[in-house]
């Protein structure tokens, strides 16, 4: 029974962990679970820029529980990856990077 669960999540993370060599985060590897944190580091994403980014991923129809919701600063924030099936998880990422994008203003 969470055969498919774990090879879900496995496949899942290895997608993230790809995409994430093109995006401006930071990465922690979860130890388990279907939880990660990203964040959005200060020499690559001005203070001023952070609003911009979930502003971006609310016109992307995109979301990621920012910081303010677990006690950290926004920069960092939290995204899910053992809950869409492959096709859609990889949209999820390609409206997260374009929310990175600071002229990104198309929907996805």
């Amino acid at each position: 029974m969470l055969a498919p669960r774990a090879a879900l999540l496995q496949r899942a993370l290895a997608e993230l962990e790809q995409w994430l060599g093109d995006q401006p985060l930071e990465f922690v590897r979860p130890d388990g679970g279907a939880l990660c944190c990203l964040r959005l580091p200060r020499d690559l994403v001005p203070d001023g820029a952070v609003p911009g980014f979930y502003a971006r991923l609310a016109q992307n129809d995109a979301r990621v529980a920012p910081g303010s919701w677990f006690g950290e600063d926004d920069r960092v924030f939290r995204l899910g990856f053992g809950h869409l099936q492959q096709p859609d998880f990889t949209e999820a990422l390609a409206r997260l990077a374009a929310a990175l994008q600071p002229d990104s203003r198309t929907n996805s």
